[in-house]
Parts: structure tokens; sequence; C-alpha cells
């Protein structure tokens, strides 16, 4: 396991890496759209024909919860 690193550490690094970071929400911003809808790959579909498209999935979805 890699040494901890603080966020702004990883910033100066020069190679590639894959790191987990753990945070903890403190709270959430009110009044704005935090959210976007997703299909169940858990990427971003657009509007299309009454429904969603998810390009990932090469599908339309009709049901999007946020």
């Amino acid at each position: 396991m890699r040494p901890k690193k603080k966020i702004g550490e990883l910033l100066e690094l020069e190679e590639d890496e894959i790191f987990v970071v753990y945070g903890v929400m403190t709270g959430i911003v009110g009044g704005e759209e935090w959210w976007y809808p997703a299909s169940k790959c858990h990427k971003v579909v657009v509007p299309d024909s009454g429904a969603y498209y998810c390009n990932s999935c090469v599908k339309h979805i009709f049901h999007v919860v946020p």
C-alpha cells in the first residue's frame, strides 16, 4: 500500500498511478442540481424520443432515478 498523501500532493505527481480517496461529507449544497440522470452502468444518459439514451449500454432507458 502506498503512503498517505494529501490531494494537493497528488496534483504534483509526474507519473500516472491509481489511488483510493476517502472523504467525509460535511454538507450538501442546497438549491443546485448536483445530480445527473444515469443508467444502471452509472454512465450519463441524454434525453431522446421521450426517454433517455445511454451511449455506454447502447439502449434507451425509460426509468431514471436521481
